[in-house]
């Protein structure tokens, strides 16, 4: 069994996915879909209910009056928030993992993650394409998650890319996990989100997210999204261990998204300050 085949039979030990949050992905993929059905989803799971709303009610929020309901939520934080909170509340325990094959401490993949995420958001609000700005903060959220599976193999089988990079420092880190490992974390990815039956917009985000011109066209608005939320995170000091900043720009992405150094510069502020209010209130729940 060569390398490739190694790490994609060690797919089937990667974490799951809760039911809940594959369940919420589908419903904000749609094109069109009902904001009630979404309250209503997070009505019904009392556990994820519970959490939101001791995360709203948290000192980051500074709201005056505590909130008891989703409902009340939703008026005092907005819509986009609260799916914000459900989303990454759902996925904390699989995001906060330390990957060392990445020498990425704990903390770190998921700080990378998020801040992709609002940045991604933060230019679907921006762009004319109508991407839905939860949807774009979903494919952020999830556009690494090949990078859980190859690290595991790399600690498993002890193949450190590390000194591969002190070498070859002028290769891209993708180029490197195809030399050495057979595959990249972009493809590994994929397979994830095709044995989750995710929505095909966030399987193309996390399979081309690093090469969004070859995504299937339809998608391509989106992955561009992710592929520059991506770069604005790591140049934002949040990477996850040794490939930072290790990957090509798609300058392509200029036929898609053409920002001013201003409008760059609101969309990484505005990401920032979520940034830190999302990360206090999920850090606190979950440690």
């Amino acid at each position: 069994m060569n390398l490739e085949e190694k790490i994609f039979q060690s797919i089937r030990e990667a974490p799951v996915m809760s039911p809940g949050a594959i369940r919420l992905m589908h419903l904000i993929a749609q094109e069109e879909y009902d904001l009630d059905e979404v309250i209503d989803f997070v009505r019904l799971d009392s556990g994820l209910t519970s959490n939101i709303l001791r995360l709203v009610n948290s000192p980051a929020f500074g709201l005056m009056k505590p909130v008891n309901s989703i409902d009340r939520a939703v008026i005092y934080l907005g819509m986009q928030t609260v799916v914000s909170l459900a989303l990454v509340n759902l996925n904390a325990k699989f995001l906060q993992q330390e990957l060392q094959g990445y020498h990425s401490p704990q903390g770190e993949f998921w700080h990378h993650e998020l801040r992709t995420a609002l940045s991604t958001r933060e230019i679907a609000r921006k762009s004319d394409y109508g991407i839905s700005p939860d949807l774009a903060f979903t494919a952020g959220l999830l556009h690494d998650i090949g990078k859980i599976v190859i690290s595991n193999y790399q600690v498993k089988e002890e193949c450190d890319l590390l000194p591969m990079v002190r070498d070859e420092e002028m290769i891209s880190y993708l180029d490197l996990e195809r030399k050495y490992l057979g595959t990249d974390h972009c493809q590994v990815g994929a397979v994830l989100a095709k044995q989750w039956r995710l929505p095909g917009a966030l399987e193309s985000s996390i399979e081309f997210h690093h090469e969004p011109s070859k995504a299937p066209t339809e998608y391509r608005p989106l992955v561009y999204m992710v592929h520059i939320g991506d770069v604005l995170a790591m140049m934002a000091g949040l990477g996850t261990g040794i490939d930072t900043l290790h990957y090509a720009l798609d300058e392509k992405y200029l036929s898609y998204y053409s920002f001013t150094f201003d409008e760059i510069a609101v969309i990484m502020m505005n990401a920032e300050d979520e940034f830190e209010r999302l990360k206090e209130t999920v850090e606190t729940n979950h440690t």
